[in-house]
């Protein structure tokens, strides 16, 4: 009782200190963060402690319920949840929680058990714009009437709805569209009595009628409607169903066996049943109907081994698209997904194409959550650690819960882990020593004029540039040349207390200097941004 009660402690003041954007342990600074190396085998003794503190706090969710932290009280206990924690390419570890199916004591979910993931299911929408994209079938920017001439919707009242020129894809996929939450459907959007089964022309016709909340590129409208318009209108440029394009341009090439769109195809004995809230927990009758039109907004199922197999796409940031089947993106466009198009004025929050953003201490997590009838879920991605999170539950909020509690955790744990087993720096073929010198300014234009650089070398071993004032960090080499990249001189952005990171001195910040070398010894040094300067090294 002792050691429930502590962790109950421990779990408030994970959740308070996520409210705050903030974790118990700080990585203070501007953002500096650690450069992810491979895991060794078995994991090291502080991953594997918070892999089992992660364990404790799903289990404690799932048998308890969650607990808000301004009342100290637990919500009702979910009947299953599953986990993953993946890092990079791997998924280092997962857990199941409770019961598929309360009837059945034997059927501890697992990976691979599915679950009905909501509004993750954007990200599929998302994944096939990229790829039709990439295939020259469409422009982000291009308006949705390009390819759907029947598309429209009245534009905003008040200010801004005279410039209303119409809706791009793009505006779709970062929620900046300005349109209504929900499809105009004739039953529940969400698979309920009536659904959203309706012919493409019906959909448009109701679609017409509605009006705009605010003008395009405002503000975020969180638009299911937005998302069922981009997933239907994908479908149409690739001449296919929107079921037959999300298996063919995504489902089937990362070999996801265990996610679809339409739940009636699949089998209902590999998936955690809904329940209602209640003592005891009701089958929800309605959680399993497929939603129709509105397939693209959160109809989908999936597994968190599957959801396991996205992350690993997003961190494939650096492979060209096909060199396996798997790599259904470049990674210059897994990059562009994951960059953000929108921050909130508090800095609270944003978006990126579909991902959502929230700060973490230095990092922007990237994360996607889904609420649908019976079911929660939620995947969160620290793309500079290389690290993500996966939950899926059988009950609304115990997904998002978990997840946000084992990022308290497991944030902080990887982030420190990181920077105690960081290698050393890759270091230049020649000592620093024999780049210190006064250089001057040559070969300039007629009546031009540069000042005088110098590079020292500081007591802690990093050599001083003071071109904007800026540390040289070693970058690379060839046969003659050597190149250092100009990063912020530590302290002397505007103030000592400032962080040099956002208000550097240096307009500059990651140029490459280019340093010639003779005989082990730097001869003379350029800059791309300073053409056709040579700063030649004075003789001592």
């Amino acid at each position: 009782q002792k050691m429930l009660g502590s962790f109950k402690l421990l779990l408030a003041c994970l959740m308070a200190g996520l409210a705050n954007g903030s974790f118990p342990s700080s990585f203070g600074g501007c953002p500096d963060h650690p450069s992810p190396t491979a895991l060794p085998q078995p994991l090291p003794a502080t991953l594997q402690q918070a892999l089992d503190d992660a364990d404790t706090a799903a289990r404690l969710i799932q048998s308890k319920g969650i607990p808000p932290v301004d009342t100290g009280l637990w919500t009702t206990p979910t009947t299953s949840i599953s986990v993953g924690v993946v890092y990079d390419q791997d998924l280092i570890w997962h857990q199941g929680y409770g019961l598929c199916n309360l009837s059945d004591p034997a059927s501890t979910p697992t990976e691979n058990t599915t679950y009905r993931i909501g509004s993750i299911s954007k990200i599929f929408a998302m994944l096939s714009l990229m790829v039709t994209r990439d295939a020259g079938k469409v422009n982000l920017d291009d308006l949705v009437s390009k390819h759907v001439p029947e598309f429209s919707v009245k534009p905003p009242p008040g200010k801004g709805g005279s410039s209303h020129r119409g809706v791009t894809l793009r505006q779709l996929a970062t929620h900046l569209a300005g349109l209504s939450r929900e499809t105009p459907c004739s039953g529940d959007p969400d698979g309920g009595k009536g659904g959203c089964d309706m012919s493409m022309a019906t959909a448009f016709e109701r679609i017409a009628n509605t009006t705009a909340i605010l003008p395009t590129d405002v503000l975020p409208v969180y638009s299911n409607m937005g998302f069922d318009i981009l997933g239907q209108a994908l479908a149409i440029v690739n001449g296919l169903s929107y079921e037959e394009m999300v298996e063919k341009l995504v489902l089937s090439p990362l070999g996801l066996e265990h996610t679809g769109v339409n739940i009636s195809n699949w089998d209902l004995s590999q998936m955690a049943l809904p329940y209602n809230e209640g003592d005891p927990p009701q089958l929800c009758d309605v959680c399993l109907n497929d939603f129709g039109w509105s397939n693209p907004s959160g109809a989908m199922y999936s597994s968190v081994a599957d959801l396991a197999k996205i992350i690993h796409l997003m961190f494939r940031d650096d492979v060209e698209a096909g060199k396996t089947p798997e790599q259904i993106l470049d990674g210059a466009t897994i990059r562009e997904t994951l960059l953000p198009r929108f921050i909130t004025s508090d800095r609270a929050g944003g978006y990126a194409l579909t991902w959502e953003l929230y700060p973490i201490d230095d990092y922007w997590v990237r994360t996607k959550r889904g609420d649908v009838a019976g079911y929660a879920s939620e995947m969160i991605m620290v793309p500079e650690l290389k690290l993500g999170i996966v939950v899926l539950a059988s009950m609304v909020e115990h997904a998002q819960a978990t997840a946000q509690v084992l990022s308290g955790i497991l944030i902080p744990a990887f982030d420190a882990y990181f920077r105690n087993s960081a290698p050393p720096r890759p270091s230049p073929p020649i000592p620093l020593s024999s780049f210190v010198g006064t250089y001057r300014p040559t070969n300039g234009p007629e009546g031009g004029s540069m000042q005088t650089l110098h590079v020292t070398l500081d007591p802690k071993g990093s050599l001083l540039f003071d071109w904007g004032r800026s540390v040289l960090v070693y970058a690379g080499s060839d046969a003659e040349s050597v190149m250092f990249r100009m990063a912020t001189w530590p302290g002397r952005g505007f103030g000592g207390a400032a962080p040099t990171c956002t208000k550097t001195q240096s307009d500059d910040w990651l140029e490459l200097v280019k340093f010639t070398v003779k005989d082990g010894q730097a001869v003379h040094l350029t800059l791309d941004i300073a053409y056709p300067w040579i700063w030649l090294r004075a003789s001592k």
